[in-house]
């Protein structure tokens, strides 16, 4: 996507089981520290590799995909 700008979200990766049920798959929230909630989309391959309840450091897109996510440590 030419233009858009990813941002850095630090936080606990949230289930939201009723969401992303909803909408057919890999969405949850993403909670910082501050307790904002930022809604994110997963694709198959990440979800191997963070489990709901892990501290995660994401760089996501103005639509909320993520483009990359690893545990924060």
């Amino acid at each position: 996507m030419a233009g858009a700008r990813a941002r850095t979200v630090k936080g606990e990766l949230i289930g939201d089981g009723a969401f992303s049920r909803f909408n057919g798959g890999n969405h949850y929230l993403l909670r910082d520290r501050n307790g904002k909630d930022t809604p994110i989309s997963l694709t198959l391959d990440m979800t191997r590799n963070v489990r709901v309840g892990d501290m995660v450091e994401a760089q996501v897109d103005s639509e909320g995909r993520v483009l990359t996510i690893s545990k924060d440590q």
